[in-house]
């Protein structure tokens, strides 16, 4: 009998711990009620069916096709998977949501269609659309190809591919999608094309593969641009390929050695990406197109189509909190319930948390503790909690910057960085291990303490929050007070009020602890 596999998916925060023996890494996570609905789910799937639960659909309901399962119960609701629809990477786009306002990327659109009036006179373009996770690249793709004439004299024909993070080493990846897309299906080749296009790019287009030999990549190459040439709509090509910073070798040198040829003919190839490409196209015509971060005001009105049910005190919490960045504003004014929202929203976390899992080992840990520190944190101070030597501290926090992580703090008396936004700050100190987590604010507690002979007089609610973030309730409460009668001292009653608040459920706290201990010690004594 042949083996049948059966899964069962879901989101949600795990406790991980990591054994390191004298072999190979070990992970171990801990059991808790996440781990429990998984379970559920795939318990209750069939031979060869994948289910997944309500936290994991919104995520991905945009890439398959869903069916409701039957509701047990025992059991959480989940959906059996029916069908990929389109392989995605990146930001999650979910389907059924209030679509936003087009706001603050009317120039970056005005350029797109610019440059392919160009391409439709003759004179080929490239366009390299680059910006962090988030930053609107798909959705100005979306506008500007939504926006183009399909038919007629004037239609142009536009294909469309996607580079996947697990596809970077299998060659033509991208182009193999654009060849699926050509009209008439892809077995839609001239002769001189058969036999050409070697391994997923061959078995797509139904061809025969030869052995290689010495001229089978540039074969290959030119029979791709035949293709797509030969496919051309009366005013030209628009070929889409996203995600770029993912692309296979292969098909990265197609796009390099394509770049003449792309100058001399009517095609507007659109590029999207993290970070900016090295400058490999020649002197083919090419523009690289950065996306900055919208600013407060188009922040504000990309919130407010959205949810034109909240005041301006709640869009400028939301404005704030996702510090221009399209994605983030949209998922918040989503989650949004009328409150503080504090809470960060799935999408959101899965987005950064992918990006936080990408870093390397050090850059991780200096990420993590400076979110300890909080929004801002000095380098020096960084290096001696985190017992980072500095070749390794400037690496890593080199490695932050161009990831879009941190930057430079400006005006302090120590070289000090800042997150770039508060949801990366929020996600990335949520990351802490718990038992990582109290270590850090206790070192800081400590380093600070040790440092300034004055901080605690002048900067008295920092340590209060170290403390109480680091389990020594004990240790804050004297703080908490000095802040409050520092803030009263100032005319910030409502400061005050809330510092002392801090400090009275703090001892609340140590009071309820310490009675469930006489009460354990006075049960203890009577049964022995």
């Amino acid at each position: 009998a042949g083996l049948t596999l059966r899964a069962g998916i879901h989101a949600a925060p795990v406790a991980l711990s990591v054994a390191d023996a004298a072999g190979p890494s070990e992970v171990f996570v801990a059991r808790s009620a996440a781990t429990d609905e998984a379970e559920a789910i795939c318990r209750r799937a069939g031979p060869g069916e994948v289910r997944v639960s309500s936290a994991v659909k919104p995520l991905v309901a945009g890439e398959f096709d869903f069916e409701p399962c039957d509701v047990h119960p025992d059991g959480p609701a989940c959906w059996r998977v029916t069908r990929i629809r389109q392989r995605r990477a990146g930001v999650p786009r979910r389907e059924g949501r209030t679509v936003a306002e087009f706001v603050g990327r009317q120039a970056e659109l005005a350029l797109l269609r610019d440059r392919r009036d160009c391409a439709r006179r003759g004179d080929g373009q490239i366009v390299t659309v680059c910006g962090p996770a988030g930053q609107g690249k798909s959705r100005l793709l979306d506008t500007f190809l939504d926006g183009l004439p399909r038919g007629g004299s004037e239609g142009v024909l536009v294909l469309r591919g996607q580079c996947l993070p697990y596809a970077r080493d299998r060659p033509y990846h991208p182009l193999a999608a654009l060849l699926d897309q050509l009209p008439g299906g892809p077995g839609r080749l001239p002769d001189g094309a058969r036999g050409a296009l070697p391994g997923e790019v061959g078995a797509r287009a139904s061809l025969d593969a030869e052995q290689p030999d010495r001229g089978r990549r540039r074969r290959t190459f030119e029979a791709i641009r035949r293709l797509l040439l030969g496919a051309a709509a009366p005013a030209g090509l628009v070929v889409a390929i996203e995600d770029v910073h993912w692309i296979d070798a292969t098909s990265r040198d197609w796009i390099e050695e394509s770049a003449p040829w792309i100058a001399d003919h009517p095609v507007l190839l659109l590029l999207t990406c993290r970070s900016p490409l090295p400058a490999t196209f020649g002197d083919a015509p090419s523009t690289a197109l950065s996306l900055p971060a919208l600013g407060d005001e188009d922040s504000a009105a990309l919130v407010r189509s959205m949810r034109p049910d909240l005041g301006a005190e709640g869009v400028g919490r939301l404005v704030d909190r996702a510090a221009g960045n399209p994605f983030f504003l949209e998922e918040l004014a989503l989650a949004h319930d009328g409150g503080e929202a504090r809470s960060v929203p799935a999408t959101v976390q899965s987005v950064l948390l992918g990006r936080i899992d990408m870093l390397d080992p050090e850059a991780r840990r200096v990420l993590q503790t400076c979110a300890a520190f909080g929004m801002r944190a000095s380098l020096a101070q960084v290096a001696e909690v985190g017992e980072v030597n500095g070749e390794t501290l400037e690496a890593a926090v080199g490695a932050l910057r161009v990831a879009g992580f941190l930057q430079e703090a400006p005006g302090t008396a120590e070289r000090s960085v800042r997150f770039k936004h508060a949801l990366t700050h929020e996600v990335s100190y949520a990351s802490l291990p718990t038992r990582s987590r109290l270590a850090l604010h206790a070192r800081i507690a400590a380093m600070l303490e040790e440092r300034s002979s004055d901080f605690a007089e002048r900067h008295p609610e920092v340590l209060a929050e170290h403390h109480t973030r680091a389990g020594q309730g004990e240790s804050a409460v004297p703080y908490w007070r000095r802040a409050a009668r520092s803030a009263f001292e100032r005319s910030a009653n409502v400061e005050a009020i809330a510092h002392t608040r801090r400090g009275l459920e703090i001892l609340n706290a140590l009071g309820a602890q310490a009675a469930r201990l006489r009460r354990s010690s006075r049960s203890g004594s009577r049964s022995s």
